[in-house]
């Protein structure tokens, strides 16, 4: 009776009064049989099923051994009652996370099973699902498919079709084809589950609470998080009312509401989550359990996202230890804290490192994953995130196109992933194109992509431009030797020295041809990037090429500009340096006088360009072949602009012209906007003119010029601060006051804290403290 009560309760879930009553018979049997009465093997094996569902792992392997040691003594190990224990110890040891004993005892119950039943019992069903579940914490999600697929037309077969053993087994195949991203899938197994589960259980059931976890699990992954935090706050509810605190699956679910928290960037409450849960699972499983890495692995996120990256890398550290011990090394998890470890050295800007540990997740993603699946295209991602940095544009949209063709593969086209990653291939390229606009750049950023084959390019360039300036010189020679006596404007030496060598010409223009098309069409294949590149640039250019055809000599505007811009500053300091009298007032006006004059200047000289006269120097033409020209001059007057004369300076007088202007102007407001004392200004900032100069000027002139002045303060001169020295407690009564000349005289040492140590009559040291007055 006891027993029956006991399997009523655990059927409603209550746990507590259930143990109460299978322990409560337990005594009975031990009151009235033998110690190793088959009983006893039954009663023993009922308590550890429903420890091991109470999360007392350990009592319950003690509880399952004890069975298993009196069922053996009346059956051989191919005996049903035997599979039973089997079964039931597999699934402990798969709790524990030991899925190598896991394996064995449900491998065993399998065979003794398989033997002595019918290929169609209910009993390999739930062996089957214990397999299967199993695999899927190994990672081989298709295998464990086949063994749920395997269970589920058992028990079809078997019983009807809302029976709760079938609502598990379409939750342990919906989770099966989450984890291989085939969501739809998935939530239409976890509805099937919750339907029958909603009818067959009570409301406060924990199998209730696991399914809604698993739909929450679905809804996190396709970025629907509002949805899937419902439906883990709903878990979340039916557990704390009916497990006990402490339990194993509460870990689970603290585990989950951290991760949506943190999707939803609530970091404080993630991190509260998963700090519970890590606490329950520390008091509830061993050491080891690939749980607990879980819970390292989430708390390392969140201090990753706090910047706490060396906090973050102890919990990444301790995680991979636990996951390398206890997983295959194709495990998709260990991928998972791999890509983690290495997003942390990432942001401490270790990208070797963070490479390696990104391949090396994607190596096992390949061998343990779809194709298709979405974390495939998060490490996608992260590989082009460390080109990107390295500066390898090529490789990192090659990666992150990879990322784009997955997510538009797996999810919806408003799936947040989708938009990420397509946005994130945007802004790469984006990136890639501004730093290789350059044509030059553009060809050769597939041959160059380490900084020692960038120098080693960079040397041969040289040389060859070494080459190409020495040949440059030695034709110019040449032609200087050749028209020596005649000297006409331009040269013309292939056409009139080479022009009898038949095709040479046309090759010398073919050169000349090739160059310039070669030229216009790399421009245009590099503004043809982006639409907006092409009028944008397109317009440029244009305006540029009217303004330079109005600026004669590229040579000479540069230059002309240079002499205007260096010509200011360089005023500007001869006038603070030189003259100490000079004040704000006079640096400023003087500044944008000498301005105003030099863009006066600068565009008159442009505008009036043509009506110049353009004198050259006289041409030796006495070896010039005698032309037959007939030239009437025809003179018509013109009016001559008076500034002419003045805007055909060089540009070479523009900087003196600039510096000039500032020290004139900027003396004579000094002056009249009161200049300084010369003594007020710290020599340091002067530079007089050299004695050289001034010995022969009048005294009044080589003060004000500040001629000879020294820039250290003259040693003799007197410093009326007083230092006054006065002994700590403890260190006597010296009490004195020195001026700083004798302090120095006497050369007593300062140290970097201003404390004089000084030594008493007994030898020892003391510290008095110093204290400066005016």
């Amino acid at each position: 009776t006891y027993n029956n009560m006991a399997l009523a309760c655990e059927s409603l879930a209550d746990f507590s009064n259930a143990l109460k009553f299978h322990e409560q018979a337990l005594s009975i049997k031990r009151k009235t049989l033998p110690s190793q009465h088959q009983e006893f093997g039954t009663t023993y094996n009922n308590i550890g099923e429903l420890q091991r569902l109470m999360g007392y792992f350990s009592v319950a392997l003690q509880n399952f051994e004890k069975a298993l040691n009196i069922r053996l003594k009346k059956y051989s190990t191919s005996d049903g009652p035997v599979a039973i224990v089997y079964n039931n110890m597999g699934r402990l040891y798969w709790e524990l996370g030991d899925y190598a004993l896991a394996t064995s005892y449900l491998q065993k119950s399998l065979d003794i099973k398989l033997n002595t039943n019918s290929s169609n019992h209910p009993w390999l069903a739930c062996t089957y699902n214990n397999i299967g579940d199993v695999h899927q914490k190994m990672g081989e999600y298709t295998d464990a498919l086949s063994y749920y697929q395997k269970a589920l037309e058992i028990l079809e077969n078997a019983f009807s079709e809302n029976h709760p053993e079938i609502a598990v087994t379409y939750t342990n195949m919906g989770r099966a084809h989450r984890s291989l991203a085939n969501y739809s899938t998935a939530l239409s197994y976890y509805r099937k589950a919750i339907e029958i589960q909603q009818e067959t259980l009570p409301s406060s059931h924990p199998s209730l609470a696991i399914c809604y976890n698993n739909h929450g699990h679905v809804y996190q992954l396709m970025g629907k998080y509002q949805t899937a935090l419902e439906y883990y706050q709903k878990a979340l509810g039916i557990q704390e009312k009916s497990l006990r605190e402490g339990h194993p699956s509460l870990a689970a679910t603290y585990n989950n509401l951290g991760d949506v928290e943190r999707q939803l960037g609530n970091t404080t409450k993630a991190l509260t989550y998963y700090e519970q849960s890590l606490d329950i699972k520390k008091n509830s499983l061993p050491s080891y359990h690939p749980t607990l890495a879980i819970a390292y692995n989430n708390i390392g996120v969140i201090y990753q996202s706090l910047n706490n990256y060396s906090t973050a890398l102890e919990y990444y550290q301790k995680t991979v230890e636990i996951q390398q011990t206890t997983l295959p090394s194709h495990h998709p998890d260990l991928a998972v804290f791999y890509i983690n470890l290495g997003a942390n050295y990432q942001s401490m800007k270790k990208y070797d490192t963070a490479l390696e540990y990104f391949e090396k997740a994607l190596e096992i993603q390949k061998k343990s994953l779809p194709v298709s699946h979405p974390d495939i295209a998060v490490t996608h991602t992260s590989i082009a995130t460390i080109y990107v940095h390295q500066g390898d544009y090529r490789s990192a949209l090659k990666h992150e196109q990879s990322a784009v063709d997955i997510a538009r593969k797996t999810f919806e086209p408003d799936h947040p992933n989708v938009l990420i990653f397509q946005r994130y291939c945007t802004a790469t390229n984006a990136e890639r194109l501004q730093k290789t606009n350059d044509p030059k750049h553009v060809s050769f950023d597939p041959c160059i992509r380490t900084t020692r084959g960038a120098k080693q390019a960079l040397f041969i360039s040289a040389a060859g431009a070494a080459i190409v300036i020495v040949f440059s010189c030695i034709i110019g020679v040449i032609l200087y030797a050749y028209y020596a006596d005649c000297d006409p404007y331009t040269a013309r030496y292939v056409m009139d020295v080479l022009s009898d060598k038949k095709g040479l010409p046309e090759i010398f223009l073919a050169y000349i041809f090739s160059g310039s098309l070669s030229t216009i069409s790399s421009g245009l294949n590099s503004l043809a990037a982006v639409v907006i590149e092409d009028v944008y640039k397109g317009t440029v250019v244009m305006l540029l090429t009217y303004l330079v055809s109005y600026l004669g000599s590229i040579l000479n505007a540069a230059l002309s500009l240079f002499g205007v811009l260096s010509g200011l500053i360089m005023g500007a300091f001869f006038l603070g340096f030189f003259v100490p009298q000079a004040n704000k007032h006079g640096g400023f006006y003087g500044f944008l006088a000498s301005l105003f004059l030099q863009i006066w200047l600068f565009l008159g000289a442009q505008i009036t360009k043509k009506q110049m006269k353009s004198e050259r120097l006289p041409l030796s033409v006495a070896n010039c072949p005698i032309p037959i020209n007939i030239t009437n001059i025809i003179t018509t007057p013109i009016k001559r602009n008076p500034l002419i004369d003045f805007y055909s300076v060089s540009y070479m007088w523009y900087t003196p012209i600039a510096v000039g202007t500032v020290l004139v102007v900027g003396i004579i407001v000094s002056y009249l906007t009161h200049p300084l004392k010369p003594n007020e200004v710290d020599p340091k900032l002067l530079i007089p003119i050299s004695d050289v100069f001034c010995c022969c000027l009048p005294k009044r002139i080589r003060d004000w010029l500040r001629c000879g002045v020294d820039k250290v303060v003259d040693s003799d001169k007197k410093v009326d601060n007083e230092i006054e020295l006065v002994a700590p407690e403890g260190y006597g009564t010296l009490h004195t006051t020195a001026s700083a000349q004798t302090l120095a005289t006497n050369a007593i040492p300062l140290d970097s804290s201003d404390v004089v140590i000084m030594r008493t009559v007994d030898g020892a040291y003391d510290n008095p403290v110093i204290t400066i007055k005016d």
